[in-house]
């Protein structure tokens, strides 16, 4: 079943990416809202 390690592998870094951009995408979309207010 190497296969489904392989997967499992797999979708935690597409789960971490997603993750990760999304957090960069909020980052910026905060600073340019507190940057429009300032």
């Amino acid at each position: 079943m190497w296969w489904w390690s392989l997967s499992k592998i797999t979708w935690f870094c597409v789960g971490y990416i997603a993750l990760w951009g999304l957090t960069l995408f909020m980052g910026r979309l905060t600073c340019s809202v507190i940057e429009d207010y300032s």
